[in-house]
């Protein structure tokens, strides 16, 4: 029985030098038998993103890079950050 392939989601961004390191991480992994994602956080509002990140297993990976302060953001009355409810393991690319 061969196991699921690891889910990775990589965080697009609007900064030239960030797209061009999330697209060659993607490729990587892809090439390595991960299933990669893009996510635009600027297309979704901080509710979205929020229920997007809860919605996720412990065995997700989530690539967030320095030009989207969103997941590095508090959620409107709470004392969590949004990163703190995504399950899995998060990598932050500065």
């Amino acid at each position: 029985m061969s196991r699921a392939a690891r889910t990775v989601f990589i965080e697009e961004s609007r900064t030239p030098i960030y797209r061009r390191i999330a697209h060659a991480i993607g490729a990587e992994l892809l090439q390595r038998g991960m299933q990669v994602f893009a996510v635009n956080p600027h297309a979704m509002d901080s509710s979205t993103f929020l229920a997007f990140l809860s919605q996720q297993n412990a065995d997700a990976i989530f690539v967030s890079n320095a030009s989207s302060h969103l997941i590095q953001s508090r959620a409107a009355g709470s004392a969590e950050y949004a990163f703190e409810k995504f399950a899995g393991r998060l990598i932050f690319v500065h």
